[in-house]
Parts: structure tokens; sequence; C-alpha cells
């Protein structure tokens, strides 16, 4: 499988990924899902059906603060704005990569991805000066997660020159 195919498959997984995190909360019951508030990487709700998973999943990757995710049919979403930033940047970047790929095999192509992943960061740091800002902390996650894809093209296609052979 050639460097495009892999990114399409990356693509289609976030995707996926992408239509359960709405499918969730749109799916159960209206109010099913509310105040999650939790720590990344600890488990504190039960696991009772399959619109559960999510959640889990949530649970393990997200803080889940009620205040910072969005809400669907009155629930919550299993992980907060940032992360479906993240996610939507990275579909998105990951789809972009795949006609652009024949440029990728450059540094230029890394350090730009690197520049985009650290505007979270830069969002992050700001957030105790400037207060809570959802719309910055969204579209902070769709910036980097386009940076994330771009280094992941990177890395794809960083042997070929322009030429496709590959570099020693």
């Amino acid at each position: 499988m050639d460097g495009k195919g892999v990114l399409a498959i990356g693509a289609t997984a976030a995707v996926v990924v992408m239509i359960i995190m709405v499918a969730a909360p749109a799916l159960a019951p209206p109010g099913s899902y509310t105040d999650l508030d939790g720590s990344p990487s600890f488990v504190d709700h039960p696991l009772d059906g399959i619109l559960d998973v999510p959640y889990l999943i949530g649970d393990v990757l997200c803080h889940q603060q009620d205040g910072r995710s969005f809400h669907i049919n009155g629930s919550q979403m299993p992980i907060c704005i940032r992360d479906t930033g993240l996610l939507l940047g990275l579909i998105l970047g990951l789809l972009a990569c795949i006609p652009l790929s024949d440029r990728l095999h450059d540094r230029k192509s890394a350090i730009l991805g690197a520049i985009l992943l650290t505007v979270t960061f830069m969002e992050w740091i700001m957030e105790p000066r400037l207060g809570d800002m959802p719309t910055a902390r969204f579209l902070s996650g769709v910036v980097s997660g386009v940076g994330a894809a771009l280094i992941l093209g990177w890395l794809l296609f960083r042997n070929k020159g322009e030429t496709g052979r590959r570099y020693a």
C-alpha cells in the first residue's frame, strides 16, 4: 500500500471515530449524558450499553468537562470541544495531504505541522489570562489537528524526492 492509501485509511478511521462521537449523544434518550466531568485516564462512568463505549473512550482520553463540551440532543459529547476540533482538523488535514503528497517530502511540511501543533499549546497557556474561550479552544484544536496530519504526511513521504525515488 502506498502513502496515499495510508492517508486515506487514516482519514476514514478518523471520520468513523467522529461519527461515533456525534452519534452517541444523538442516539441516546435526550439528556442521558450530562455532568460527565472527569479526569483523563480515569474511568469513572459505568459501561451499561453500546452507547456508553464512546463515553468510555472519552473517559480515558479526555476530561469531559460539561461546560467545555458540545451538546447534542441534551447530552454532552464524549470528548471536549478542543478534542472535537483536533479530530476534525486531523480529518481535514489527512484529506488535504492526499492530493499534496508529492510536496510532503520536504522538511517544510514537518516544520509547518509543528508550528500548527503549537497553536493549541499557546491557546492553553493564554486561557488562564484571557478566560474561557470555547471558540478559540475549538479552532486551535482544528489547526493543531491539521498540523498533526501534516507531520504524519511528512513521515510517510519524507524519503521520496520530487521524482518519487527513495533517498538513502
